[in-house]
């Protein structure tokens, strides 16, 4: 069984959650070591998704 992740819309701000095998990784890292999603995209605004973490586990941004 595949894990959810949540994702964030660069875009609108909307967080997605995907299952883990669908999410095909880029190579580039933005700010706080989020990895750009390269096969998805926001289904509110046709952004960009950077992955942050498990669905259900506090995020790295919220603790800082």
């Amino acid at each position: 069984m595949d894990r959810d992740i949540e994702c964030m819309c660069m875009n609108c701000g909307v967080s997605l959650y995907i299952a883990m095998g669908e999410i095909a990784l880029d190579d580039s890292v933005i700010s706080c070591d989020h990895r750009m999603v390269r096969n998805l995209f926001c289904t509110e605004c046709g952004g960009a998704l950077a992955m942050i973490g498990l669905a259900g586990e506090q995020p790295r941004y919220r603790l800082e």
